[in-house]
């Protein structure tokens, strides 16, 4: 993966004040800041839109893990997944 993309689709780590997607209740509104995951995996979910700088709305939970809404979607993410996911909280 070429710089471009680990910019795009976000690589490990987490940026300050964020917190797993895990964490985020019902109706909260996120940003993604970092996708602890292998770059196969976070260009997968980039190519459904959730890649770093990304803003996700927590439309409810689904069996320890979250259904978020993004763009007009919504995805249904495991729970490992979601604790992967670092997110920093959007004001409303």
């Amino acid at each position: 993966m070429d710089e471009a993309e680990t910019s795009l689709f976000g690589k490990a780590g987490g940026k300050s004040g964020s917190r797993p997607l895990s964490e985020f209740c019902c109706g909260e509104s996120a940003r993604i800041a970092a996708i602890d995951e292998p770059d196969a995996v976070r260009h997968h979910l980039g190519s459904l839109g959730l890649m770093v700088g990304a803003a996700v709305r927590i439309a409810g939970d689904a069996g320890g893990g979250k259904i978020i809404g993004i763009h007009e979607s919504r995805l249904a993410i495991a729970g490992d997944l979601a604790r992967s996911i670092k997110a920093v909280r959007l004001e409303a």
